[in-house]
């Protein structure tokens, strides 16, 4: 087995079957290869959740409002500068949420959000912007 290009571990096959167990960190390509043949590929969008979509973020004098976009039945954790703010579970393909000041102290640096589909590795980290008092911002990134 090769990820990223590299060899990483090998297995013995018998009856056509293997099992396999490999801790990585990233979001690479696994090739899984008998010699120099190549037997299969395994993509990062069959083993990852995908990244968070942002639509929208609205600053007001009482915290942010985020509207997100990503797949039903998925964990979402909200993070500020490592230490997780808040954790829900999404019920349909859009979610809004909202952070108050006082969960921020009142600051908008270093906010981050991931997901998590069950049986899937957590997406990537996606920045939040900072944003000042009563500025809404629609995007999608």
């Amino acid at each position: 087995m090769t990820y990223k290009g590299k060899k990483v571990k090998s297995a013995p096959v018998k009856s056509g079957q293997f099992k396999l167990t490999q801790s990585f960190k990233g979001y690479g390509t696994f090739q899984l290869k008998n010699g120099r043949k190549v037997l299969t590929t395994i993509q990062p969008q069959q083993y990852a959740t995908p990244k968070v979509k942002v639509i929208s973020a609205e600053r007001t004098t009482k915290g942010i409002r985020y509207t997100f976009a990503g797949p039903r039945a998925a964990t979402l954790k909200i993070a500020q500068n490592g230490r997780t703010i808040k954790t829900l579970k999404t019920t349909g393909t859009t979610t809004k949420v909202f952070i108050s000041n006082t969960q921020i102290k009142n600051s908008t640096r270093g906010l981050t959000v991931t997901q998590r589909v069950a049986d899937k590795k957590t997406s990537q980290i996606v920045k939040l912007p900072p944003l000042k008092a009563n500025i809404k911002q629609v995007t999608n990134f």
